[in-house]
């Protein structure tokens, strides 16, 4: 296809590109991986291990939280401004096969936000809140759910007609990612809850786990068989490699946590009903029941949490061999990630992190142990490289900003995609693009 037919349109030639309209215009969902990461900041400063846990932590992780609120709420705006503003925008960026996948990061940046708010509100607000979580929790669920059910058939149904779908581009992997992270938000959700409410709430998280399972493995599959035939991903998609990494450590953190939040909530809820649930000696506090259906639960469940712990840190060194190689040996222009790619190695991250704090405590749990700290150290020095490249992240986004790189016309994730039409530009005329794809394909045949 010719050039033309991706060029950026809509714009009058009287309107000035700096405007906050035309800014506003390039303003899409994909920008909501920054709440994902910010939430995740303040989420992970309230579970470091106790041995390293301080007063100024848990302050720091609520200032955080009340920041990525102010955040979120003024990217929301913001996307409602645009599709205000360019109504064409709010029923065609849903058909588009790769600005519809960003959709599950504003999914996940609602879900993760509420994670946070588990490990902080209860605590300071009262006990009300968890009645309001329990409300967002159900909201969230049928939200990722409509999400699986709708995306694939973009993805799958509009990308494959123009024969796309080998070029998938990473942000598809946003889709089985959000559907595993419900998983998570269910078991932080039903710790809050009395058993007999709970228990509903875990099934739900198993629900979501298992649909999130059998969603990881066609798109990892298709990623894969991408990169094996298009090559390591450059330019702006160049740290975008660290998205598979999400996909699996929300899996085994899937595990851990619904595992360690069953043993206690069978056990009252089965002293909640007079009879058990699970029958055998399960006791409170997550602690190892031993030959009970219980302790078989739990050990299940542990022994999944590793399978898939190994497999996100596999996940993890591949995306950093892929990243520094591009950095180091690879072409001019090879390594110039976009925002979004930026901060798709920030978020997916968060979830080994997590990961290996909480097998750390399964393993102390079974094994009897006082502690296993080499684990809990693994994780500090995780978490504090991860600080540096949060920070870096939020320096990347303003600097290109204020440089115009970014919100601006043909410039980082708006910068036009020959494979997808001019990615990020859904409202540009449909039938104008058809036209000169029809032009170009007469042009060819003669």
């Amino acid at each position: 296809m010719s050039e033309k037919a991706y060029k950026f349109d809509g714009l009058s030639s009287g309107t000035n590109r700096s405007s906050l309209k035309a800014r506003l215009r390039g303003f899409t969902f994909s920008f909501f991986t920054i709440n994902m990461g910010t939430a995740g900041f303040a989420y992970i400063l309230a579970r470091i291990p106790p041995a390293y846990q301080c007063d100024g932590l848990n302050i720091l992780g609520r200032i955080i939280l009340i920041f990525d609120l102010v955040v979120f709420s003024v990217f929301s705006a913001a996307i409602i401004a645009r599709f205000y503003l360019y109504p064409r925008a709010m029923i065609t960026c849903f058909r588009h096969p790769v600005e519809a996948s960003y959709v599950c990061a504003f999914a996940q940046a609602c879900a993760t936000i509420m994670v946070a708010i588990t490990a902080y509100a209860p605590e300071h607000v009262g006990e009300w809140i968890n009645t309001v979580l329990l409300v967002l929790y159900f909201m969230q669920l049928f939200f990722a759910i409509f999400l699986a059910i709708t995306i694939p058939l973009v993805h799958f149904g509009l990308a494959s007609r123009s024969g796309n779908v080998q070029k998938m581009p990473p942000s598809w992997l946003l889709l089985p990612t959000v559907v595993t992270y419900t998983a998570s938000l269910s078991y932080n959700i039903a710790n809050l809850l009395p058993a007999t409410q709970a228990v509903y709430v875990l099934w739900t998280g198993y629900m979501m786990l298992g649909l999130g399972i059998m969603l990881t493995i066609p798109y990892f599959v298709l990623w894969f068989t991408s990169l094996a035939m298009n090559g390591v991903p450059r330019g702006r998609y160049a740290l975008t490699p660290f998205m598979i990494v999400g996909m699996s450590s929300y899996i085994s953190g899937g595990f851990l946590g619904l595992g360690h939040a069953a043993v206690r909530i069978f056990a009252e809820y089965s002293e909640d009903i007079g009879r058990d649930y699970l029958p055998g000696d399960a006791t409170l506090g997550g602690v190892l029941v031993q030959n009970t259906a219980s302790g078989t639960f739990h050990l299940f469940n542990l022994s999944l949490g590793l399978l898939f712990y190994g497999w996100a840190w596999w996940t993890f060194l591949v995306a950093c061999t892929m990243s520094i190689y591009l950095a180091i040996r690879g072409e001019k222009g090879s390594f110039q990630p976009s925002i979004s790619s930026y901060w798709s190695l920030i978020f997916p991250t968060t979830g080994l992190i997590l990961d290996t704090w909480d097998l750390a405590e399964a393993l102390q749990e079974t094994a009897g142990q006082s502690g296993i700290r080499w684990m809990d150290i693994i994780g500090i020095v995780l978490f504090g490289i991860w600080v540096f490249a949060y920070c870096t992240g939020w320096a990347f986004v303003l600097m290109k900003i204020f440089k115009k790189e970014a919100l601006y016309e043909g410039k980082d994730d708006n910068k036009p995609d020959f494979d997808y039409r001019g990615e990020f530009h859904p409202e540009a005329s449909e039938m104008e693009m058809d036209r000169q794809e029809s032009d170009t394909s007469e042009t060819r045949l003669a």
